[in-house]
């Protein structure tokens, strides 16, 4: 039987299980922050904002994409390479053999699954820019040289922290003995053949539902023929396709 099939107690000397479990659950709680964080920030992106608030208005939802986005690279540097916290999952890793955690008979076997299972090597440059996000943007705020203007850092995108985070709950697996653990808040499922609504989407529609971009054919009624002359084809395409949504009438 493949070790990460194993429990705990099977592959671990049992001074060592009740440790295991403690940092092991550690471990999962962040990344489980992590992969809730990157969820929401990726409904909020794809959410037409623009359509129903101006820049200078959408004050809220901004300060929400900034603190999931800091969050993320937070937790992210957290689990892999922040220097200041001992409890990485290499760490981890590595401890479970250097501290002779595991029972004689399957030190080999885990001696093989750290050899084949590590962070890609493409990832790498991902992993150093939120390294000095973290470092030169949320924990410190560095000057220049100069001393004249804070230090640039390269930016992250969000499909640049999905990738990272795949890599991360590949490492988490290597460590997870017995069980595959769900990485997210968010566990998707259906109910009566429907997926099941989520609470981010739920808000999110409510906003939608009630802005005036999507009632202004209602609200301005008397105004409409004339307003909607001077929207252009694909404006009007998207608006119907909102109302459809919502069971309204198009326009």
């Amino acid at each position: 039987m493949d070790i990460i099939n194993k429990r705990p107690e099977d592959v671990l000397k049992p001074e060592f299980v009740k440790t295991y479990k403690e940092l092991h659950k550690d471990i999962w709680y962040r990344l489980i922050r992590v992969n809730t964080s990157l969820t929401i920030l990726e409904k909020i992106h794809n959410f037409p904002f623009h359509l129903i608030y101006s820049p200078q208005d959408n004050i809220f939802w901004a300060m929400v994409s900034w603190n999931f986005f800091d969050i993320s690279i937070l937790f992210m540097n957290q689990l892999t390479s922040d220097s200041s916290d001992e409890h990485t999952i290499n760490g981890f890793r590595n401890r479970i053999l250097k501290e002779d955690w595991l029972k004689n008979d399957v030190k080999e076997e885990y001696r093989k699954l750290l050899r084949n299972i590590k962070l890609d090597k493409r990832l790498e440059p991902i992993q150093e820019k939120i390294k000095e996000i973290r470092k030169n943007v949320i924990a410190h705020r560095l000057l220049d040289s100069n001393r004249a203007s804070v230090t640039n850092v390269k930016n992250v995108t969000l499909g640049e922290l999905h990738q990272l985070s795949e890599g991360i709950k590949k490492l988490f697996r290597s460590i997870s003995f017995v069980v595959e653990y769900d990485s997210n808040f968010y566990t998707g499922g259906t109910i009566e053949g429907k997926p099941v609504k989520e609470d981010i989407d739920e808000l999110l529609d409510l906003i939608l539902k009630h802005s005036y971009w999507l009632n202004e054919p209602e609200q301005m009624k008397d105004f409409w023929p004339d307003r909607r002359r001077s929207r252009s084809k694909e404006e009007i395409s998207e608006l119907n396709e909102f109302r459809k949504k919502f069971g309204m009438p198009e326009i």
